[in-house]
């Protein structure tokens, strides 16, 4: 649970979030309670960097979620009070952004991202843009680009439980 004010997960800085231009696979679901202004769920950037070398999944005040870095945004809805899986991966150059499991955009760029940060809940500062919900079953890939297509979400995880899921790894 985020409380939109101060909570967010900033796991210890590591290589495996430098994806560089390789290909590469996030993905979680996210149940949002509110839209703001500008909400970030993950952000690989260093803090207070513009996108240069990271990228952002955010949504905006009408709810549109995308993908932001400096040579890519790609735009679809994310609903209110529901959960909403999202994929964002990286084949080649082609970016796709997948909302439950269905294509909303796709954009290519060469974009080489080498800032080893993720930021989960909220905007690489950790000072504002938090998310007012919940983010679940993080999975991050590195070198894999695990949808290329459309594709059945996996089912999220449920409190209390632990369910295998394709990647082998237990939650």
């Amino acid at each position: 649970y985020f409380n939109n004010t101060s909570s967010f997960v900033r796991p210890a800085d590591s290589s495996d979030f430098a994806f560089g231009t390789g290909d590469f696979t996030a993905e979680c679901w996210i149940y949002t309670l509110a839209h703001k202004n500008y909400i970030a769920y993950l952000d690989t950037r260093e803090s207070g960097q513009s996108t240069e070398y990271g990228w952002v999944l955010a949504s905006n005040s009408s709810g549109a979620l995308y993908v932001y870095s400096n040579a890519f945004l790609c735009n679809g809805s994310l609903n209110l009070n529901q959960w909403t899986h999202v994929a964002y991966c990286r084949s080649g150059g082609t970016h796709t952004l997948y909302i439950n499991g269905s294509l909303a955009q796709s954009s290519t760029t060469t974009r080489d991202y080498t800032d080893d940060k993720l930021t989960i809940g909220a905007n690489s500062y950790a000072s504002d843009e938090w998310q007012n919900g919940y983010i679940q079953d993080v999975r991050i890939y590195k070198g894999i680009a695990k949808y290329t297509s459309s594709f059945s979400p996996p089912e999220r995880s449920v409190q209390g439980t632990a369910r295998r899921y394709p990647s082998g790894v237990f939650v």
